[in-house]
């Protein structure tokens, strides 16, 4: 048959040394569960602290040339101006009452025969397009067609130029218009944005 233990004044006061009523053991526990928050909690601090980002500031320049720009578009303009208006004074003047095949008519001492005035319009529509594009690579490449078209037509013998119902004076047309439509694309200035970042520390 087992022993009961009883406890005496002697083992409540081993384990109450203090004298408060609490046993010691209790109050080692307690304190330890105490250190375990505030290790937490200043683990918690510093990892806030540490994981605090920096600051960016976003810095952008731009450099823009609108006017010198916009110059040089007015002055496509007017040259891919000067042959739709020529076409279009053409097709007033002719009388369509035979259709394409109606009697040539003269136009700034050039003759313009039906299909060469639709022609002439046509190009000329085109041409005020890339003039008015802001790009610079549209009036490049129709500057480069109506250049190389006027040179053709200024190149190849008359017999050619009769069956194409044109003259040497429509082949300098095109090639002035292409001309000045080339120098304008070359002439753009292009508009370039740069951005840069500082981080900065908030410490």
């Amino acid at each position: 048959m087992p022993l009961l233990h009883r406890r005496t004044d002697h083992d409540i006061d081993i384990r109450d040394r203090d004298h408060d009523g609490i046993d010691d053991r209790d109050e080692v526990r307690r304190g330890d569960r105490r250190d375990d928050r505030t290790r937490a909690e200043g683990a918690g601090v510093v990892g806030a602290g540490a994981a605090a980002p920096a600051a960016v500031d976003e810095r952008t320049s731009y450099s823009t040339h609108d006017g010198w720009n916009t110059a040089v578009r007015v002055l496509a303009m007017a040259a891919a101006a000067v042959a739709t208006v020529i076409g279009v004074i053409a097709l007033f003047r002719i009388d369509w009452n035979n259709g394409l095949d109606s009697r040539a008519v003269d136009v700034a001492g050039m003759i313009m025969t039906p299909k060469v005035a639709i022609v002439t319009v046509v190009a000329g529509i085109i041409a005020l397009a890339a003039a008015a594009s802001p790009d610079r690579s549209s009036k490049l490449v129709v500057g480069a067609v109506l250049a190389i078209a006027g040179v053709a037509i200024l190149l190849i013998g008359d017999a050619d130029r009769l069956n194409l119902q044109v003259e040497r004076r429509h082949g300098w047309l095109a090639l002035i218009v292409g001309a000045v439509l080339i120098l304008a694309g070359m002439l753009m200035r292009r508009t370039w944005t740069a951005r840069r970042r500082v981080a900065t520390d908030r410490r």
